[in-house]
Formats: structure tokens, sequence, C-alpha cells
């Protein structure tokens, strides 16, 4: 089999597990809302990172009095108690409210878990209690749940993302359409190796396509070319700008640790990373999945195979390899 061979099949392989993801990620009935007004977009930045774009911080606030505990915003994310989808799940004991639109607003007011009532909110009430945390009616929150010193403009944001939080979808992602992009070198050896798995996959794609797409919805491929290595600014940008639904097959050599860390901050799936040396494959990454197996798990099964099939009882292996310091951990998969 060829290398470029080997490449087309590697990258088929790669769609199939894309194919098998997607398929959880959608269901036939679900319907793209319209997409987020800029305001809404702002109020979802300040949900999902604690950060926004007016410049002014954002500051959370644990505790009671001479014992508060200041943290910044990106510390005490919403999503990191109430989830992206504002369900909630108990952790530590610890029980977050759901806090999509329709659940904050009910006419009846609230039962928390710890026997607290209180009446409903109003879109008023609900930005009192994000920042002195008291309940509609006077009486004291949750002390679980930090309070926030936040801008006017901001907590505007905030609430209007809160009341898409429940019908809001992922980028990328339309009734008709889903946008996938993979990155690939610009130029070179490394540039024709990715313009190979670009064809590979626009050509799998088709053969989707050609059969009605998934739940009626076509593939768009998006394969963004880049001078290498790349920023983690440069591929927070693009991810910006392209508003992929996800990123399939990238082929970035020397930046695999800058995309598999853009791809977990701005909450991306990355599928299939073509790479030599997967990232922290022990590490808590819950939006990179890697397929290939890397040049140390190459290797181990290169010397396993000699072992059992070609080498003698007189037989010695011997490692010859460029002194670089990223094989050093592969060295020692193999000599161990």
């Amino acid at each position: 089999m060829s290398a470029m061979s080997f490449l087309q099949h590697l990258g088929k392989f790669t769609i199939l597990f894309f194919g098998i993801a997607i398929f959880t990620f959608l269901t036939p009935f679900h319907s793209a809302a319209a997409p987020l007004t800029p305001g809404e977009a702002r109020g979802k930045r300040i949900y999902d990172k604690g950060t926004n774009t007016s410049g002014k911080p954002v500051k959370a606030y644990f505790g009671r009095g001479s014992e508060l505990i200041e943290l910044k915003g990106e510390g005490a994310t919403c999503t990191s108690c109430h989830g992206y989808d504002g369900l909630g799940r108990p952790e530590s004991g610890i029980i977050p409210t759901n806090i999509t639109w329709p659940y904050l607003m009910k006419s009846y007011g609230h039962i928390h878990p710890d026997g607290l009532e209180h009446s409903a909110f109003t879109g008023e009430s609900l930005k009192s209690y994000i920042r002195d945390g008291i309940y509609p009616g006077g009486r004291k929150g949750d002390p679980a749940m930090p309070v926030y010193v936040i801008a006017d403009e901001d907590l505007d944001d905030l609430i209007a993302y809160l009341k898409r939080l429940d019908t809001a979808i992922d980028p990328g992602l339309s009734d008709r359409s889903i946008r996938i992009g993979t990155i690939i070198p610009a130029e070179g050896a490394a540039g024709e190796i990715g313009e190979a798995m670009k064809r590979t996959i626009q050509a799998y794609f088709d053969e989707i396509n050609d059969k009605g797409g998934i739940f009626s919805r076509k593939l768009e491929l998006f394969a963004e070319k880049t001078a290498l290595p790349v920023s983690q600014d440069a591929l927070r940008k693009l991810i910006e700008q392209k508003q992929f639904f996800s990123l399939i097959a990238t082929f970035t050599p020397g930046s695999d640790r800058e995309i598999s860390s853009v791809a977990e901050t701005e909450a991306i799936p990355l599928i299939g990373p073509f790479t030599l040396f997967p990232v922290d494959v022990v590490a808590l990454n819950r939006y990179v999945f890697y397929i290939h197996s890397g040049l140390r798990e190459q290797m181990c099964a290169l010397v396993e195979f000699a072992a059992t099939n070609v080498a003698t009882k007189s037989s010695r292996i011997v490692l010859l390899y460029p002194a670089r310091a990223e094989l050093i951990e592969v060295v020692e998969a193999v000599e161990a």
C-alpha cells in the first residue's frame, strides 16, 4: 500500500467515526433556531467563559460578610455548575438549579432541594439575584451560588442569552447544512499530505450527501490552509470567524498542542486529528477525540511484531533515532 493510499484509508476511517459521532449529536427532530444576535453572543461568552467584550471586569464573590472570597469571572463560570445546557448537575453534594428561561420564569415560583421557597423571578429580580444573592421576597439564596460584580450592559447580554439557552444550537448547524472545518498546511510536503486528506474527506462527504445527507442536512467542508506553526490566537480567531460545527482530521504538525487547547477553550469537537504525537491522551479534554495511533504506539506495535515473528534468540534490537526532545517518550516506550 502506498503512503498516499494509506493516508486516504486513514482519512476515510476518520470520516466513518465522524459519521457515528454526528448521528449521536443530532436527532431527526432537532430543528435549527435563529442565529444568536450580537448581544446574545456576548452573553454566551460571559456564560461560558466568564469574560466579556466590554473591557469591564466580571468578578465573582463566594461566602458572606468578612469571609468573602473574590474570583475573576473565568474562575466561576455559569457552565462550571449549571452546564452548557443550563440544566445543572449535582456535584460534591451541591445541586445547581435548572436555569433555562422557562424554568426560571415559572409563574408559580420555585421550591429548592433544601426546601427554600420563593416567588417567581422577573427579568429584574433575576438581575438582582445575580448581583446580591437575594431571592424574590427578600430571602437569602444558596451560599454555594456566588454573587457577581458585572456591568449593566454585560448583565443585559447575559440575560438575553439565558432567554435563548434552551433553544440555542451549536454554531455551524442549520436546517439544511452542517458546517465542518479542517485545518491543513499551506505548502511543502505537509501541504501535499493535507491536500490528499482534504480530497478524501470531500469525496466521502459527497457520498453521504448523495444519499440525502444526515437528517436531510448536507455536510459542507471548509478546508483552511495555514502556515505552520500556528498560534492559539490565530486558531481561535479562525474558529470564531468560520463558526464550524466541528473540526475533523486536522493536520497541523508542530501545532498539535495549540489546536488541542483551543478545541477545549472554544468548546468545539476535534475529531480524529492526524498527528504522530497525540497530546495528553490520558488528560481530561472532552472535546478532542484521537482515533489514529501516535508514533509511540506505532513503534511499540512494530517492536512487538518483530519480537514475535522475526527475532531469534540471538537477535538484538538497535534503536536509531534523531536527537529530538519530542522523541524521548517514544524511545523510552520502545525500550520498555
